[in-house]
C-alpha cells in the first residue's frame, strides 16, 4: 500500500509489518503527526475553509487467520486511538489466498489512483523515477550528472 500511495499518489507512507512494527513505527503515535488537530471537539464546526493539517493515519491491512498478529492488530489500533491517532481497518475478502490478496491489491490500486485524481495528479508519469534513471545510467558511463 505504501508504494501505491507513492508511486500513483506521489503521497508519502511508512510501511510496516507487524510484530516489527510495534518496535519501530508505533513510536510515531507519539510525535507531531499524531496530536495535529486532537484537541479539536467542535464537531460541528466548518471546515471548508480550515487548512488541512498533514495527519498520521494507521491503516491495517488485515486477512486474519486467528494468528498472533491479529492480537497485535488490535493493540496497534488501541494504542493509536489512544494517542488521538485514526485507523482504518482494509481486511481481506474471498474463500482462497488468491482471492484474498487480490481485494486488497484491487482496493489499494482504486483508493490510491482516486487519491491522486482528487489531488489533480496524474497517477501515470514518475519523472523522479525516469531522472534517478538516468543520472545513474550518466554515471555508469562515467559522466556527470
Amino acid at each position: 500500500m505504501a508504494c501505491q500511495l507513492a508511486e500513483n499518489a506521489k503521497y508519502p507512507a511508512v510501511p510496516g509489518v507487524l510484530s516489527e512494527a510495534h518496535h519501530n513505527q508505533v513510536v510515531t503515535f507519539g510525535g507531531a503527526f499524531a496530536a495535529a488537530g486532537a484537541d479539536d471537539d467542535d464537531i460541528f464546526r466548518d471546515r471548508v475553509e480550515d487548512e488541512a493539517d498533514v495527519r498520521l493515519r494507521l491503516v491495517l491491512l488485515r486477512d486474519d487467520d486467528g494468528d498472533a498478529s491479529s492480537r497485535r492488530a488490535q493493540v496497534s489500533e488501541e494504542v493509536a486511538g489512544e494517542r488521538s491517532v485514526p485507523t482504518t481497518v482494509l481486511r481481506a475478502e474471498g474463500a482462497s489466498p488468491a482471492e484474498r490478496l487480490a481485494s486488497l491489491v484491487c482496493l489499494i490500486d482504486f483508493a490510491t489512483v482516486y487519491l491522486a485524481i482528487l489531488q489533480g495528479i496524474d497517477p501515470s508519469p514518475v519523472a523522479p523515477i525516469d531522472d534517478v534513471k538516468r543520472r545513474l545510467q550518466m554515471l555508469d558511463r562515467g559522466q556527470v550528472p
